[in-house]
């Protein structure tokens, strides 16, 4: 993500004129989008954020930005050798019960072209440190979570952008799947096809694990 503002998005080459307020929506390679995917989440029912509240913003601007309440992440990192990540500075650990209503980010990561090169400047540093203290396969999640606590960023969680694991219900996009009439991917074709709303869909599929009937 640094390699592509710094060599790219911020090129003088390009042909589009950057402005810092810009969006950048973050995703995984595996995700399939079910509905179009925007910068304003205004109009989503108000259970579909953590806790069911509608959070202090729901729209991407400076210093407010959005993402998935990540359905496989726990507060583990707050358990890290902070020592050894901040080596030189402090690290302020936030409430535990902070943990999945603002922190527990997952893809997709909604922020300004401004706000997500400090992340990603963070976060490039970091990560190798916490994959030196927690040698598995989150330590990247965890890394951009601990740049976002650090530059003090809290995030809008937003519940149904995704579904990706079944071993929650709470804090992904499940409910709305479990109301349609056939399964998500003809329903959000037809409603594509027939040019119906499509807002009763999450917004992407997970691609990291098998779904099966």
């Amino acid at each position: 993500v640094l390699h592509w503002m710094e060599h790219d998005l911020f090129s003088t080459n390009t042909t589009t004129t950057v402005l810092d307020d810009d969006v950048v929506i973050l995703v995984d390679p595996d995700m399939v989008l079910l509905r179009p995917i925007t910068h304003d989440f205004s109009d989503e029912p108000a259970d579909q954020w953590a806790e069911s509240k509608v959070p202090a913003w729901t729209k991407v601007s400076r210093g407010r930005p959005i993402a998935q309440q990540d359905g496989y992440l726990n507060n583990e990192w707050m358990s890290l050798n902070f020592s050894y990540i901040f080596p030189n500075e402090m690290f302020e650990r936030p409430p535990f019960a902070q943990g999945p209503l603002v922190w527990n980010t997952g893809p997709p990561y909604l922020a300004t072209v401004a706000d997500m090169y400090e992340i990603a400047k963070l976060w490039t540093q970091l990560a190798p440190r916490v994959l030196y203290v927690y040698p598995k396969l989150f330590a990247e999640m965890y890394s951009f979570i601990l740049a976002t606590v650090q530059l003090q960023m809290p995030f809008s969680l937003f519940r149904s952008m995704v579904v990706s694991t079944t071993t929650t219900k709470s804090r992904e996009g499940w409910p709305l799947v479990d109301a349609l009439s056939k399964n998500v991917c003809e329903s959000s074709k037809q409603a594509v096809t027939a040019n119906m709303d499509t807002a009763h869909l999450p917004i992407a599929l997970h691609y990291c694990g098998r779904y099966s009937l």
